[in-house]
């Protein structure tokens, strides 16, 4: 009876998670974006804040030493100029 539940669970636990799966198409060969690009949006409400996550039932609550901002991260990825 446990093992059934359990696998209940789990296919529930992946339904949800292809449910919430957001997939970028990669039509046109967009992506990785090329030298030519000028500007990029970084759109949502999380969009400016840098935000970390830290595992469900997780007892221990481990803190980032830095955290960085989506715009902040795309920043130091591009060549400097």
């Amino acid at each position: 009876m446990v093992i059934s539940a359990l696998m209940s669970f789990a296919a529930l636990a992946e339904r949800c998670a292809i449910g919430a799966s957001v997939l970028l198409k990669n039509e046109g060969r967009a992506l990785p974006l090329g030298p030519d690009v000028t500007s990029l949006a970084v759109i949502g409400p999380s969009g400016a804040h840098a935000l970390y996550v830290v595992g469900g039932s997780a007892a221990v609550s481990v803190r980032p030493d830095r955290l960085v901002t989506p715009p902040d991260g795309i920043r130091a990825a591009l060549p400097s100029g």
